[in-house]
């Protein structure tokens, strides 16, 4: 699962080992700044979790040979494959500052949006 981008103001000589010591999987993808990170650190990405269609282009451009998977609920060991690390964003749009803060589900429906 080699990566082929350089590390930035490093582009020289820094490259993802051959091998990974350690495999990764993201819940909550976004557009891959935890993989970015965790690659930097050496490690593999094995799978990637993210509904958001725009988002998904952006990690199908950057990670082509990842699994992609766009429901977490449905997500578990019968279909994501054994990894050391699980990242993953908080999906924040009810609490962040950018979205409306209205807090996490309503009383009629709890696991709306923020609420998984």
């Amino acid at each position: 699962m080699q990566h082929s981008q350089t590390k930035p103001g490093n582009e020289s000589n820094w490259r993802m080992p051959a091998q990974p010591k350690l495999i990764a999987g993201s819940l909550f993808a976004g557009i891959g700044g935890w993989e970015v990170g965790l690659e930097w650190a050496g490690l593999g990405i094995a799978w990637q979790v993210e509904k958001d269609p725009r988002c998904l282009d952006v990690l199908k451009k950057h990670w082509p040979e990842v699994p992609k998977f766009t429901d977490v609920r449905e997500c578990g060991k019968h279909n994501l494959a054994a990894v050391d690390v699980i990242a993953g964003g908080f999906p924040c749009q009810q609490i962040s500052c950018a979205g409306k803060r209205e807090g996490i589900g309503t009383e009629d429906s709890p696991t709306d949006r923020s609420g998984l």
